[in-house]
């Protein structure tokens, strides 16, 4: 069984899960709300309506901080 499939079944139950994720796509598929940490601290807490806020949001962060560790800026 794939490890979605549990997750969905879980779901349907109304069980909590609690995940560490880094990839949003599966986040998305499964999660009803994302919480996001920084040094062990809730920062944000994204219900499903803002997902794509978020996927959005992360992008520019990420690339952003890509480009300036090239220094090129």
């Amino acid at each position: 069984m794939v490890i979605t499939e549990i997750i969905k079944k879980l779901k349907a139950l109304k069980k909590t899960l609690i995940l560490s994720l880094h990839i949003f796509s599966s986040l998305v598929e499964i999660c009803d709300e994302i919480f996001l940490l920084k040094n062990g601290k809730i920062i944000k807490k994204v219900t499903q309506k803002d997902f794509s806020n978020l996927a959005s949001e992360l992008k520019e962060f990420t690339i952003g901080n890509r480009i300036e560790k090239l220094g090129l800026s």
